[in-house]
């Protein structure tokens, strides 16, 4: 089986030996594919001479070509860059612009020559942006004829050179385990799940007056009236309705004709206060 051969193109603006997150990121990237049995090799691009231009050879020393055969020989390219503002590096785009001439490079059978490789983003930074970066390269590298993965990007934002050493990496922490709910453990138990807390679940509210009474509440049916509540204790406020008198037409306003099913004409009188009596 063919060896696998990954290229990191760091793009800090530190040149070397100075210390640079971007390398640190990127290693550890190249550690995780050496797990999979995938070689790979770091470049420092602000260590070469690489001229500003979108051709494979900007000529007169440029070091871009040096670079370009490293990442031709290799199938995973990772481009690794600090966040300036919000953006990728400036060494980072330039990396890009120099891609750009990819898209007239083709093979053989008319393809790009970066068909079938596969690229990936490592971004770190003291400030957000993130994905904003992670976004601007990949889209970029698929423009020029990468295969990006799905997830194939990785970040950190926040102290990165201060008082967090790099140099050093911690392990991993465990993430810690799911908070234990022991009221989801046993089953649910009501207080008043006894047959006679349900039964006076379903008692109708009755006022206060029957309740101060200490008396059963009963509904009564009026004669020409709805149904209404009736207490004991307050008999001598529903007294019998008066009966409904008939206004004459000559004593009314509008003379209304009478309903089908009843006697005498005009509309009738109904009591002060509405058809319940307990509002008399």
């Amino acid at each position: 089986m063919a060896t696998i051969r990954a290229l990191v193109l760091n793009c800090t603006l530190k040149p070397s030996p100075g210390p640079s997150s971007a390398e640190q990121l990127g290693r550890e990237v190249l550690a995780e594919l050496a797990t999979q049995g995938v070689e790979g090799e770091m470049i420092r691009v602000v260590d070469h001479d690489v001229r500003f231009g979108v051709s494979t050879d900007e000529g007169d020393g440029d070091g871009w070509p040096a670079i370009r055969a490293k990442l031709m020989a290799a199938q995973v390219l990772i481009i690794a860059t600090p966040i300036w503002l919000g953006q990728p590096s400036s060494v980072c785009k330039m990396v890009l612009e120099r891609l750009d001439a990819e898209l007239s490079e083709t093979d053989a059978e008319g393809r790009l020559r970066t068909y079938g490789k596969v690229a990936g983003v490592a971004v770190v930074g003291n400030e957000d942006g993130a994905h904003h970066t992670i976004g601007e390269v990949q889209q970029a590298l698929n423009e020029v004829g990468f295969t990006i993965a799905a997830a194939a990007a990785t970040y950190w934002v926040g102290e990165a050179l201060h008082t967090v050493a790099t140099a050093t990496p911690a392990p991993s922490p465990t993430p810690p385990a799911a908070p234990r709910r022991p009221w989801r453990s046993t089953p649910r138990t009501w207080p008043d799940s006894s047959p006679t807390s349900r039964t006076r679940r379903r008692t109708r509210r009755v006022p206060r007056s029957a309740r101060a009474a200490n008396r059963p509440h009963r509904q009564v049916s009026l004669p020409g009236l709805p149904h209404c509540w009736r207490s004991p204790a307050r008999g001598s406020l529903l007294d019998p309705p008066q009966p409904h008198r008939a206004v004459s037409a000559s004593r009314s306003r509008r003379a209304t004709p009478a309903r089908p099913g009843r006697t005498g004409a005009g509309p009738t009188r109904r009591p002060p206060g509405g058809c319940c009596p307990r509002a008399w």
